[in-house]
């Protein structure tokens, strides 16, 4: 079942049966994929009702081979999110612009928080000295590494080195409200297709933030903490 409530349903033009028709004929490969059964063997029907409060669509999906058929919890997912893209498509590109933006902010004021303590080290004012500690160790040791200064590519010492960093800078107040705004869109946007809160992982676990490892590695090599070669 697909349902909507009837604010949206009508603000939307989901209040007919023809609007819902064309959203399954539009996303019915994607369909098809997620029941894991050949287009070309996929049969479906749909039960409209325009209930009072919440207009919704039963939706029968089968094969012709009546070996072919499996849907998981994944598939299930996969799904309201494909269809919840397409029907709150102007509200969530909203969501997506907005979190973009929070990402970048968060980003940019990671590194200049890393500039800052590089810059501090440099001229001898150091407040963070967990932190001064693990950048000159950091150094010595992507000056010893050879091949790409990528995290992906660096030996397990040297990531664990990195991680330690980002898991200081995570720290900080300012990146920790940027963070919890992205987290708050986050939530906002799944909550338009299931009533699952998303499992939101800490800053330094979340994908989403992972170039900042890398932010890490490019300033802190010798070229960039110049003070670190020369403690």
């Amino acid at each position: 079942m697909i349902s909507l409530r009837r604010s949206d349903a009508v603000r939307l033009g989901y209040d007919n049966s023809d609007s819902w028709r064309e959203l399954v004929k539009r996303h019915i490969t994607e369909i098809a994929t997620a029941h894991k059964i050949p287009l070309c063997n996929l049969k479906w029907y749909a039960a409209f009702h325009n209930t009072t409060h919440h207009p919704h669509i039963h939706l029968l999906v089968y094969s012709t081979d009546p070996k072919q058929g499996y849907l998981t919890k994944k598939g299930i997912e996969k799904m309201r999110s494909m269809l919840t893209n397409d029907i709150f498509q102007d509200k969530l590109q909203s969501i997506y612009q907005e979190q973009t933006v929070s990402r970048d902010d968060l980003k940019k004021l990671s590194e200049e928080e890393f500039n800052e303590i590089l810059k501090q080290i440099q001229d001898s004012k150091v407040h963070h000295p967990k932190l001064e500690q693990l950048v000159k160790k950091l150094y010595i040791q992507l000056r010893k590494t050879k091949g790409k200064k990528v995290y992906g590519y660096l030996p397990k010492e040297v990531k664990q080195t990195v991680n330690e960093i980002f898991a200081e800078l995570a720290k900080d107040d300012k990146i920790n409200l940027l963070y919890e705004k992205w987290c708050q869109l986050e939530k906002l946007k799944y909550k338009s297709y299931t009533i699952q809160k998303p499992e939101l992982r800490s800053l330094t676990e979340n994908k989403a933030f992972h170039s900042v490892r890398n932010m890490i590695i490019k300033n802190g090599q010798p070229h960039h903490a110049r003070t670190a070669g020369q403690s």
